[in-house]
């Protein structure tokens, strides 16, 4: 509400992060209400692939092993889940954020790419296009 009343340079970008948080509070608690058992696990994973999905270091195996599971069966039951893999997941949310940076006019693709966690600006920029 401060945000939107002060209406001071970014408060639209600052408005809507406040409402993705909204958003994503809202999701966590009605999985948390609704999942059980192996689900609350691949949650845990989610959660933590949303607080990191830009670092480098974020492995399929560490998502695997935070929720005490194989890597195999962690993809099986996270492309059960969600649909997707793992890496998918991670990589959409990445280009979902390289969107945002690069309709701001501010970054050079090279910053974007080192920012939203990719390794190779040329595999960044290609995929991109």
């Amino acid at each position: 509400y401060l945000a939107w009343n002060r209406k001071q340079l970014g408060y639209e970008y600052e408005c809507m992060v406040l409402l993705y948080k909204i958003f994503l509070e809202i999701e966590r608690e009605w999985a948390r209400k609704n999942s059980g058992g192996e689900d609350d696990k691949l949650y845990t994973a989610v959660e933590y692939i949303h607080e990191h999905f830009t670092d480098r270091g974020i492995t399929v195996e560490n998502l695997a092993r935070l929720c005490g599971m194989s890597d195999t069966y962690f993809r099986r039951l996270f492309v059960a889940r969600f649909g997707v893999t793992p890496l998918k997941y991670i990589n959409d949310m990445r280009f979902s954020r390289a969107k945002e940076l690069l309709q701001s006019d501010y970054y050079t693709i090279e910053e974007i790419a080192e920012e939203c966690g990719f390794t190779d600006s040329s595999y960044f920029a290609k995929s991109m296009s």
